[in-house]
């Protein structure tokens, strides 16, 4: 089984399922029983297959110098301008040039998309300069 995917068992898996499903509502009784023991055996595997498989990496979100980096903003009371502002800024400008597009900035830093945008912006511009 080292060869063939995760992906590729459970799919399989859930073809065999949805065949077996099929039969049963078409009143074909043989095979359902025939498709039994090919599910029971497929979801073992599947099963083996998850256990044995790394855990999926997680998304930026989730990766402890991100969550590190938003707790110490989101703690932080001052900034920059007296109020916490410019912290701000500077972490949206760093998630916009890590690649993190608008809706996920404004979603992890309790801001709207236009404040996303504007700040952005804003940092473009004095780039220009």
């Amino acid at each position: 089984m080292e060869n063939i995917s995760s992906n590729l068992l459970s799919n399989t898996l859930n073809l065999i399922q949805l065949a077996r499903e099929t039969a049963r509502a078409r009143g074909v009784e043989g095979q359902v029983q025939r498709f039994e023991p090919v599910v029971q055996k497929l979801t073992s595997i599947v099963e083996n297959e998850r256990n044995l498989q790394p855990a999926p990496s997680v998304g930026v979100f989730e990766q402890g110098d991100f969550k590190s980096l938003l707790a110490i903003i989101q703690n932080k009371n001052t900034g920059a301008d007296g109020n916490g502002n410019g912290d701000r800024r500077n972490i949206v400008q760093m998630m916009a040039k890590g690649g993190m597009n608008e809706v996920d900035i404004a979603r992890q830093m309790g801001m709207t998309r236009d404040e996303v945008r504007v700040v952005v912006n804003m940092a473009e511009m004095k780039e220009r300069s």
